[in-house]
């Protein structure tokens, strides 16, 4: 029988007394025939949802893009609905965060697809941590993906500022950025529709 030791020199343990030895048993996963199909299923779920998150993140930026290209386009015009400083401000790596989860999610969804016990994604989040790839670079992105984030997040409480400014100034840009309030992929889908719109005729109308 095994019993527990409270000697003042050792720590309470489990403890067999010679000739009944007993060795500690593998995990489930180890064991010959052990469930590794049940592991692989758990693994595929988690990953599955993560994936989802990717999308809903994905298309919440894409939301966010439609609109900043017309305002851009019209931030040269005679009556622009913002200028180009305001513009880069609020949508400050947007795009450049965009790319680096698009390529993530396009990645990942083969691997999820077609999983099985020979599909590895750890490098595919390693990367994100990695310079990003030659494509983005010829396109000027920064050196590390990082240093993308971190830019963001130096530059949001500015752009919320600035974002705010500009919709007490100007009632078509208020209009446009009370619709980027996205919840969900099919409602970042259709916000993203109405702004681009909105963004467009509030260019039309300012060069009337």
């Amino acid at each position: 029988m095994p019993f527990i030791d409270e000697s003042p020199t050792m720590s309470p343990q489990i403890c067999t007394p010679v000739g009944d030895a007993a060795s500690p048993s593998p995990p489930e996963g180890l064991l010959p025939g052990g469930d590794t199909e049940k592991g692989l299923e758990m693994k595929k779920l988690v990953l599955s949802g993560f994936l989802a998150s990717e999308e809903i993140y994905i298309n919440q930026l894409e939301a966010l893009r439609l609109p900043m290209r017309p305002l851009k386009a019209t931030a040269t015009t005679s009556q622009p609905v913002l200028t180009v400083q305001q513009v880069e401000t609020i949508f400050y790596k947007i795009q450049d965060i965009f790319v680096i989860h698009k390529e993530f999610y396009d990645a990942l969804y083969p691997s999820i697809q077609q999983w099985d016990e020979k599909v590895t994604v750890g490098h595919l989040f390693q990367k994100l941590t990695r310079p990003p790839s030659a494509k983005s670079v010829g396109l000027g992105f920064p050196a590390s993906q990082l240093g993308v984030y971190k830019a963001f997040v130096d530059n949001y409480k500015v752009a919320l500022e600035t974002a705010e400014k500009c919709s007490q100034a100007n009632m078509q840009f208020q209009k446009i950025s009370e619709n980027l309030k996205v919840k969900g992929p099919k409602d970042s889908k259709d916000c993203a529709t109405t702004v681009t719109m909105e963004a467009r005729d509030a260019a039309s109308s300012d060069g009337s």
